[in-house]
């Protein structure tokens, strides 16, 4: 073999692996979760799609080191989506919370804390889609898509290992979904997912991806040879990803599927006809895509609850257990985020608030109508789309390369199918391309969609600009590293230190993904199995990898639960207790004060800092009670249309016994939210302990109308209810709370002692029993038993 047979088969063989890679990643993606682990599988997904990058860009590097000659198409989506990625890299270096200004603790940085502003922006956690890091990943996919992907045979195996993963999601789904009566006694099928995609609503989605493709593959790829068995899968994968559809009923899918499908079966019948090359000849009507654009009319414009095809769907999904996804994914509306852009545009013009900073943005200048929403305390990441909430993040630079992202990708995307019409086994591959394209892309500006969509968007995206290349609709640029012995060394340079590059950013990736689990790991055992100690621990080894505003938090409060329960400790010398106190304070102060530096404009992070001042305040520590009161100001002009800060600042202030601000504070909360229970619910409180029973009571009973299966609602309002003698009503109120837990103990006594007074008493007698049952070591309700069974009332001799 000569050297020049040897430097062809190379080169083949590395990008052969390059787009082997990306057609694995097109294959596991969507399909991809590991059971058992504290991981959310989202940012399992999405570890994998950045190490498949990463691995692929090396393999094709190697190959470029081979070949020395590189060709790139002249594609504008490039400039689009990088110059994007550069928009918010600069944002993230220039953003206001990175200057100098807010280094101040003690006059001096805290060591690592420069890094950590920088790299919550460059950075986060490692899997946020919107930061410079994964913007980077998504255009490194894009190139190599783009220059892989000119082979057909390629781009046929991509696509159907898209459609066979489809094909793994729609069987998970229903043996998820309809399992068999001998599985769900397994606590292993219990916690896995219900959907592999992601949201019920990203699940639709990817269903309507599902049935596009098909349409397309079905309606016009009728020149292509395919036996019986393939053609009988898409068109059973086609009818259950259809019923899928029908299921979820994510209305915004069924309006794209509705035009796409019209577009499509007006082609189709076109085909028809020139094919025919006869007017008077009889063509085929009816085709798959014509089937999509009825059921699609009909969820449009009949498919909400309220109608009748979106009233049999609900009543279908209740007979299957199959939960309803209407309100179970809040999201800013469109007018709201253009709200917040406006505000953010006219201080921040030019680069915005910074990659990974839209939640501080939404909680400063969120529409204050959004408190009578479900989702009124949801620190949002992205606004109504992936794609517009750059306007926000990047300002309005990283808004003009979106703008030029989305002209390139339809411009292009149209060109591409006027070109290829001519050539029929390329037609159908690229109108695949660009259907599927298109359809992604539009739920990236409409939605905020997943690792999964965006992945294969970014993969459909890149194989639409490699199949213009290959029609001729864009032209290449060739770039030959062997000229001379300079060029050559320079550009073997180069490719060196990329392939270092990508090798660096897999393994930062990785890095990131482990103190991400470890993060997950140390919350685990501090919610789950309440310790503290176990939690701290991992906490801190995750902060060690790089410090981070979300840890610091965790150890803040992990320090400000110590404090409780070391003040509750007992026969501890009391030396002990102080210095264990202390301790605690000085790890809460500092965790507090670094978390508030790294991000000083996110209302969490000053509340961290104000919710450690007013423990002190509580101990009487000098100067602790301004210091709250000055921080929850802070925390009130970071997030100012919130209800939860004012709640806050009442707690605040009932903690210290001042009653009469803390009910001000309350009424401040209750008319920026008249529906907040627990607000509501603590005004009544604060009522009943000043002695104003009767009005405690009627306060309580408001909350019932915004709060009627709420356990505490329930029992506080039967209770007062009692106090008040009003013992019908509370009788009613205490019933339902036990109607609703039956073992609610605290209820069923005061619904027992009510009808004692009611004069019932076999009722009470049956209740304290069942309450003795339950706690049969208290010899309260043993007195009671006693006094009821000799006629005497309940609280004879106890009260």
């Amino acid at each position: 073999m000569d050297s020049h047979e040897h430097e062809r088969l190379t080169v083949k063989s590395s990008e052969g692996v390059a787009a082997s890679v990306l057609l694995i990643l097109a294959f596991i993606t969507p399909i991809l979760f590991l059971p058992g682990t504290v991981l959310p599988f989202e940012i399992v997904k999405r570890f994998f799609v950045g190490i498949a990058v990463a691995l692929a860009l090396v393999f094709w590097l190697v190959s470029r080191l081979s070949k020395s000659r590189v060709s790139i198409p002249k594609s504008y989506v490039f400039l689009g989506l990088g110059g994007l990625t550069l928009a918010n890299a600069l944002s993230a270096f220039f953003v206001e919370s990175l200057q100098p200004m807010f280094c101040r603790v003690g006059g001096n940085c805290i060591p690592g804390l420069w890094a950590a502003m920088r790299a919550h922006s460059f950075v986060g956690l490692g899997y946020e889609l919107n930061t410079p890091l994964w913007l980077a990943i998504l255009s490194v996919l894009l190139f190599l898509a783009g220059v892989l992907m000119s082979d057909r045979k390629r781009v046929f195996y991509m696509y159907l290992s898209i459609f066979g993963s489809a094909a793994l999601v729609v069987v998970y789904t229903i043996f998820r979904i309809f399992p068999a009566r001998w599985l769900v006694q397994y606590e292993w099928y219990q916690n896995l997912p219900v959907s592999l995609v992601g949201k019920w609503n990203e699940l639709g989605i990817f269903f309507g991806l599902t049935v596009l493709g098909i349409v397309v593959m079905i309606d016009l790829l009728r020149d292509v040879r395919a036996s019986g068995l393939m053609r009988f899968g898409m068109y059973l994968l086609f009818g259950l990803s259809m019923l899928g559809l029908m299921f979820i009923n994510f209305y915004p899918v069924w309006v794209a599927l509705a035009l796409f499908s019209i577009v499509i079966y007006v082609y189709a019948l076109t085909a028809d006809r020139s094919a025919a090359g006869d007017e008077a000849k009889e063509h085929k009507v009816f085709h798959p895509s014509l089937l999509v654009v009825i059921v699609a009319v009909l969820f449009v414009f009949g498919g909400s609850p309220q109608q009748f095809i979106g009233a049999i769907s609900a009543r279908v999904n209740n007979y299957f257990g199959i939960p309803q996804v209407f309100s179970l994914e809040p999201r800013p509306g469109f007018s709201d985020t253009i709200q917040v852009a406006e505000q953010v545009l006219g201080k921040e013009p030019v680069l915005g608030v910074g990659p990974n900073n839209f939640d501080s943005a939404w909680a400063r200048y969120k529409p204050a109508s959004f408190n009578q929403s479900l989702a009124w305390s949801v620190d949002f990441e992205n606004g109504n789309g992936y794609l517009p909430s750059f306007a926000i993040t990047a300002g309005v630079l990283g808004l003009i390369f979106v703008l030029i992202f989305i002209a390139a990708v339809l411009i292009e995307g149209w060109r591409t199918m006027s070109k290829v019409l001519r050539d029929r086994m390329a037609n159908p591959l690229a109108a695949i391309s660009f259907f599927v394209t298109l359809y992604l892309w539009i739920f990236a500006v409409m939605y905020t969609p997943n690792i999964t969509l965006l992945t294969l968007a970014v993969l459909s995206l890149g194989t639409m600009i490699a199949l213009s290349v290959r029609s001729g609709a864009l032209a290449e640029l060739s770039l030959h590293f062997g000229a001379t012995p300079r060029i050559t060394f320079i550009s073997t340079l180069v490719i060196i230190v990329l392939i270092v590059v990508s090798v660096g950013g897999g393994y930062l990736l990785l890095g990131r993904t482990w103190a991400t689990t470890l993060f997950f790991r140390g919350l685990a055992r501090a919610n789950i199995n309440g310790d503290l100690d176990a939690a701290e621990t991992y906490i801190t080894q995750a902060a060690g990898l790089g410090m981070r505003d979300q840890y610091l938090r965790a150890l803040t409060n992990i320090s400000i639960l110590r404090i409780s329960r070391i003040v509750s400790q007992q026969g501890v010398p009391e030396q002990t207790l102080r210095s264990q106190f202390l301790q605690q304070v000085d790890n809460a102060t500092k965790y507090a004060r670094m978390a508030y530096e790294i991000r000083p404009h996110y209302y969490q992070n000053v509340a961290g800092l104000a919710s450690v001042f007013e423990v002190l305040s509580v101990f009487k520590v000098p100067g602790a009670k301004e210091e709250a009161e000055k921080r929850y100001a802070e925390v009130s002009a970071a997030n100012p249309e919130s209800p939860l800060v004012p709640y806050l600042t009442a707690r605040m202030y009932a903690s210290l016994g001042n009653t009469a601000q803390a009910q001000k504070s309350l009424e401040t909360v209750l008319a920026k939210k008249p529906d907040y229970p627990e607000a509501i619910l603590f005004y009544s409180q604060i009522e009943a302990s000043r002695g104003n029973i009767r009005n405690a009571a009627l306060i309580a009973e408001r909350a019932l109308v915004f709060a009627p299966n709420d356990l505490g609602v329930l029992f506080q309002a039967g209770y007062l209810k009692y106090q008040d003698k009003a013992y019908e009503e509370a009788r009613i109120i205490l019933e339902r709370a036990r109607a609703l837990a039956p073992n609610y103990s605290n209820a069923k006594y005061f619904l027992g002692l009510t009808y004692d007074e009611l004069g019932e008493r076999d009722e009470a007698i049956q209740e304290f029993i069942q309450i003795g049952e339950l706690n049969p070591d208290n010899e309260e309700v043993k007195q009671i038993l006693a006094n009821l069974r000799a006629g005497l009332p309940a609280l004879a001799g106890i009260r």
